[in-house]
């Protein structure tokens, strides 16, 4: 695997969501970004692999996660879970506004 200062600027997560939007990003790459906080590094990269890895690829499986459960990948702790825990939580708000509002 590449060392991260060895990746090209344009494949980082930061580089690619300021450029070119956040839609662009890989739910790995949003994750890794989650874990921390803001630019995603090799570590954060492998750490939001392993727990999609986890999750079986799925944002929704990922939800269900404990902290417990995803603490289970190396230098995931109390903070790291916490963040994901919460960036989830915004995710479900916001759908559940959206829902709110639409036109039935």
């Amino acid at each position: 695997m590449k060392k991260y200062n060895d990746i090209l600027a344009d494949e980082r997560p930061e580089y690619k969501a300021a450029n070119y939007g956040f839609e662009n990003l890989s739910n790995t790459e949003l994750l890794s970004m989650v874990i921390n906080r803001g630019a995603g590094t090799k570590e954060s990269i492998s750490q939001a692999r392993q727990l999609m890895n986890i999750a079986d690829g799925k944002l929704s499986n990922l939800a269900k996660l404990s902290m417990d459960e995803m603490q289970v990948v190396q230098g995931i702790g109390d903070c790291k879970a916490l963040a994901v825990l919460a960036a989830l939580e915004i995710g479900k708000r916001r759908a559940r506004e959206h829902v709110a509002r639409s036109p039935t």
